[in-house]
């Protein structure tokens, strides 16, 4: 009975950990999107939705880990030598 107790008790953990995480993640995020990105950048983002837009849907549809694998793709995507860009969805 103590084993499932525990076993519970883990997965609890892990829940409340991952949406601690997922949350920092989406405050760090949308601080970029309302603060710097205006000062940085004059809205010429060659893709559609913007870095953080995608950034915010990938960690929402996939979850942190493989989230930010999509969104370290996509940026290291986005540089000059690139292609033209285009619509790219998570």
């Amino acid at each position: 009975m103590n084993f499932y107790k525990t076993i519970i008790f883990f997965k609890i953990v892990k829940l409340i950990i991952t949406k601690i995480l997922k949350l920092s993640i989406k405050i760090i995020i949308n601080f970029y999107r309302i603060f710097i990105s205006p000062l940085i950048f004059n809205n010429n983002c060659r893709y559609y939705p913007s870095c953080s837009k995608y950034a915010l849907l990938a960690i929402e549809k996939y979850g942190i880990f493989l989230g930010l694998r999509m969104i370290l793709v996509r940026i290291l995507k986005c540089h000059p030598f690139g292609n033209n860009g285009g619509v790219d969805y998570p």
